[in-house]
């Protein structure tokens, strides 16, 4: 009994050890393109603050300037808001397209979870077996 809990330990013991470089390998990607969505959404939504700010203060320039009296001035101002109020938009679309759908390690847990099983499924079963007799 003592022998087959061993040979399950070094059989489990190997299982896993044959995975830690795969766990390594898709940690390492999955850390990358979380980085990556990361670092873009962030720049994307710091883009879309100041540009918010900017027409912001566009759109109150543009409410003194109407009142100015030229066409000219009322346009340009106009346009200068609407032109900021546009990439604010932009810069929101690309923050929400960035933005991870998950957190980082999902396939790495996934992954995880399987060989799991896997190690349950054929390590674990054969011990009940013995265990009956």
């Amino acid at each position: 009994m003592v022998f087959r809990r061993l040979n399950r330990a070094k059989q489990v013991a190997l299982f896993a050890g044959n995975r830690v470089a795969e766990y390594i390998e898709l940690f390492t990607l999955e850390f990358a393109l979380y980085r990556t969505a990361l670092i873009t959404t962030l720049a994307a939504y710091i883009a879309m603050v100041f540009c918010a700010i900017f027409a912001a203060a566009f759109l109150s320039v543009a409410i003194l300037v109407s009142y100015w009296g030229t066409d000219h001035r009322v346009t340009a101002a106009w346009v200068i808001f609407g032109v900021w109020c546009l990439l604010s938009i932009i810069a929101f679309v690309i923050a929400k397209r960035a933005a991870p759908d998950s957190a980082p390690q999902s396939a790495l847990s996934e992954q995880l979870k399987m060989d799991m099983e896997t190690i349950r499924g054929n390590y674990g079963h054969a011990d009940r077996a013995h265990e009956k007799e």
